[in-house]
Parts: C-alpha cells; structure tokens; sequence
C-alpha cells in the first residue's frame, strides 16, 4: 500500500468514506484521537495551548 497519495487519491478516499457510515465513523474517531494526541503534545511541550486558544485557532 503506498504512503504518498495525491490529492485526487485523497478526495476519492474522503468521497468513499462519506457515503460509508461505518468509514465515516471511524475516520472521525481516528480524527479525534490525532487532536488529543496533538493537544497532549502541546500541552506537555509548551504547558498550554495559549490563552482562550482551542485545537482549531
């Protein structure tokens, strides 16, 4: 499976996924995992993400 896609790769894939309800969901927990992973990140490398700041400022 290659890693590089390009961006009509990408689009197809999200097409697919959106008119999979099952994909969906889980490309949307796997989505909400990545930001709590960043947000740990962030929060353990500068202490806070800034004030009044969220994930997607």
């Amino acid at each position: 499976m290659p890693t590089d896609y390009t961006d009509a790769e990408l689009l197809e894939s999200i097409r697919e996924l959106l008119n999979d309800e099952v994909l969906l969901a889980e490309f949307m927990k796997l989505c909400n995992e990545i930001r709590a992973d960043i947000r740990a990140h962030e929060t353990s490398t500068h202490g806070t993400l800034g004030p009044g700041k969220k994930l997607d400022d």
